[in-house]
């Protein structure tokens, strides 16, 4: 039947081009939709790299800018709340914690090549707090305070959109 509704609407073509461009435009419309829907689809499927579950997040303003008071309301916040049976591990992070709705981006270079790519300002336990999993190298301690550059830890993906030949440990 539909190959009969074609052929009469090739045979007429010229009193049925208006229906032709709209059978065209629908297909476009319709590969746009379900392109957009299986991309989607993967970036959910994707593994997140850390646990969402049990994780709280709070938010205060120690409205301060003197380093050392800072550090003094940082750690009288952790003993409280490390205080509490129910805590397991607690962490202190910028405001772009995950599913916040907020980004905080720089931009990420290495020899000719930079990415916009989003930065998160963590403590020394966001990652086991975060659980989360170590390809390569070391997550950054106490010992890391005193060095001149600031420790980063990049993602896998960023390691081989920078790095591709090798190794981006130390660079």
């Amino acid at each position: 039947m539909i190959r009969q509704a074609i052929k009469l609407i090739w045979n007429q073509r010229r009193k049925h081009l208006g229906l032709s461009f709209e059978i065209f435009f629908s297909f476009l419309v319709l590969f746009a939709v379900f392109s957009f829907g299986f991309n989607n689809l993967d970036k959910y499927l994707q593994p997140l790299g850390f646990e969402y579950e049990d994780i709280w997040t709070f938010q205060f303003n120690r409205a301060t800018q003197n380093d050392s008071l800072a550090l003094a309301i940082d750690e009288i916040v952790s003993q409280q709340i490390n205080n509490y049976p129910e805590v397991e591990a607690m962490s202190f992070c910028n405001y772009n914690v995950p599913f916040s709705g907020s980004v905080n981006t720089t931009l990420v270079g290495h020899g000719n090549t930079a990415y916009d790519t989003q930065i998160h300002w963590v403590d020394d336990n966001y990652f086991s707090t975060m659980q989360l999993d170590l390809i390569a190298g070391r997550f950054f301690g106490a010992e890391d305070r005193a060095m001149a550059k600031i420790p980063i830890v990049i993602t896998e993906d960023l390691a081989n959109l920078l790095f591709p030949a090798g190794d981006a440990l130390g660079k």
